[in-house]
C-alpha cells in the first residue's frame, strides 16, 4: 500500500499536473520519473493532453517519441512507444511499439485511444495494445499540425494545417468531408464541398 499526496487547490488556480519544476522560466526536459509521481516526471515537448475514461490522464512527450499515462493518484508510466518510429505490428504491447512523435490524442466512446504522430499516421491502442493502424500515409512532415476528432470506433475526422481540407475515415475507407473547391460558397447554409478553408489546424466533435 502506497500513500498518496493529495493537494487542494482554490477554484481557478492553475497547476502543474506533470513534469519537473521548471529551470530558468521552463519545464525542464528529460525522458525519467516512470512509476513515479508525475510532478517529479520530466517531458519533452508535450504536444498533446487527454483525459481518458479511466481516469488517467494521457500525455505525448515527442521529443521522446512516447505517450505517457498519469493514473488517478498522479504515477507516471509508459503508454506507448519505445522511442523510435517504425513498423507497427498488431497485439503488441504499445508500450513497446514503435510509435514515433505523437502530436494529437484522442478516445472512442469503447474506451481506445488514437494516436495521431508525425508520420500521418493514426494508431489505435485497446486495452494497452495496439490494434491497428487506423490511417497510413507514411510520410513525416513536422509542421502540418496533424489533428483528429475520434466519433466511434472507426469513424473519425482529421485535419493538418498544410492541406485545406478534413478528411472523414470510416473504417478504411477515407473521404473529403470539408474541401476547399471553386467555386467558394460562404453563403449559409453553405456547402461544405466549397468551402474556403484555410490552414485547418484542430478539430474536435462534440
Amino acid at each position: 500500500m502506497e500513500t498518496v499526496p493529495v493537494a487542494m487547490y482554490a477554484k481557478g488556480t492553475i497547476v502543474t499536473i506533470c513534469g519537473a519544476p521548471a529551470s530558468g522560466g521552463s519545464g525542464t526536459s528529460g525522458d525519467t520519473g516512470d512509476g513515479g509521481l508525475d510532478n517529479e516526471a520530466r517531458l519533452g515537448s508535450p504536444t498533446a493532453v487527454k483525459a481518458g475514461p479511466d481516469d488517467a490522464i494521457y500525455v505525448s512527450s515527442s521529443a521522446f517519441k512516447k505517450v505517457k499515462r498519469i493514473d488517478r493518484y498522479g504515477y507516471l508510466s509508459v503508454f506507448a512507444g519505445d522511442g523510435t518510429h517504425g513498423t507497427f505490428t498488431p497485439g503488441a504491447p504499445a508500450a513497446s511499439a514503435p510509435i514515433g512523435s505523437v502530436s494529437d490524442i484522442d478516445v472512442d466512446p469503447a474506451g481506445n485511444l488514437y494516436l495521431f504522430n508525425d508520420w500521418n499516421q493514426i494508431i489505435r491502442v485497446d486495452n494497452g495494445v495496439v490494434n491497428k493502424l487506423v490511417y497510413d500515409n507514411g510520410v513525416e512532415n513536422l509542421v502540418a499540425r496533424f489533428n483528429l476528432a475520434v466519433f466511434d470506433v472507426d469513424h473519425l475526422y482529421f485535419v493538418n494545417y498544410l492541406d485545406p481540407r478534413v478528411y472523414q475515415m470510416i473504417g478504411t475507407s477515407e473521404s473529403d468531408f470539408v474541401t476547399d473547391n471553386l467555386p467558394y460558397d460562404t453563403t449559409e447554409p453553405f456547402s461544405r464541398f466549397n468551402y474556403p478553408l484555410r490552414a485547418p489546424s484542430s478539430i474536435t466533435y462534440a
